[in-house]
């Protein structure tokens, strides 16, 4: 049973029934309505505006909460995967090897500062967001572990961040707030097990001190790959 299906039949009960007529002479039209109790219908009545304003505020706050996660426009090519469908939201996305600052927690004794990163495997599945990193310029088959603090197993500990979404739902938009979720968050500790070989606090502070990118010699396998995560 889908996530609207259930939400229709738990939450919902039919109240009204509207029935339109249409003029055959001139194709003019007239509508009624008709109250529904105890799911049976009651005496015909002519539609009146009320009625119609209220069904109208139904009806907007109803397709905001389903539409909320639809997303428009062209699908950029580093797109994998796109599943709409209300309760079962997915969006998959790679982005090569890049720079990007990290923010870390006062505690940590770490500086912020700009390291050269594998590529990423995003992955947003409703509200929470998965990461995995991998060799090269695209995502082939083989995955390995994001090498972040805030992230276990691929499942990603959303952080201090609070970021707005964008009133346009496109894919750059919508692509881009998950990412600055996650970016613009503080890392603060390691979520689970060590995510890479050898001391993770000791490779962010030589590359943000030298410049040099992460070694992608550290990153460990993931307990998954491409081809599961599509299926």
């Amino acid at each position: 049973m889908s996530t609207i299906t259930k939400k229709l039949k738990e939450k919902f009960q039919p109240f009204v029934a509207l029935i339109a007529y249409r003029s055959n002479v001139d194709g003019s039209f007239y509508m009624e309505s008709r109250d529904i109790k105890n799911g049976e219908m009651q005496n015909s009545k002519p539609l009146t505006i009320d009625c119609v304003s209220k069904l109208l505020k139904s009806i907007a706050k109803f397709k905001c909460e389903v539409d909320d996660e639809n997303i428009y426009g062209r699908i950029p090519s580093n797109v994998l995967w796109y599943d709409s469908r209300f309760g079962k939201f997915t969006l998959i996305w790679y982005r090569e090897p890049e720079i990007r600052r990290h923010y870390f927690s006062k505690g940590l004794g770490l500086p912020d500062g700009e390291i050269k990163i594998p590529g990423l495997l995003y992955i947003v599945r409703d509200k929470s967001l998965s990461l995995y990193a991998f060799k090269g310029t695209k995502p082939k088959n083989k995955l390995y572990h994001a090498p972040f603090m805030n992230v276990n197993n691929g499942s990603v500990c959303l952080g201090t961040a609070k970021i707005k979404k964008s009133p346009e739902q496109t894919f750059e938009s919508v692509m881009k707030h998950w990412e600055d979720k996650f970016w613009l968050s503080e890392f603060s500790h390691i979520y689970g097990a060590n995510p890479v070989k050898g001391n993770l606090s000791s490779i962010i502070k030589h590359c943000i001190a030298t410049g040099d990118p992460f070694p992608i010699d550290n990153l460990i396998p993931a307990n998954t790959n491409l081809k599961s995560i599509l299926v």
